[in-house]
């Protein structure tokens, strides 16, 4: 039987794929060099 920590990563696995996380980061380099952006995380 699967232990559960297994079960844990393989759906987190599933759920962000590692070209997720690649894509979120070239998100938010895009959306801090907009001066929108900027001035969003500013007031945030």
């Amino acid at each position: 039987m699967m232990n559960l920590s297994s079960i844990v990563f393989a759906k987190k696995a599933l759920l962000f794929p590692p070209w997720a996380s690649h894509f979120l980061q070239r998100l938010k380099e895009v959306i801090y060099a907009s001066s929108d952006g900027q001035h969003f995380f500013r007031s945030a």
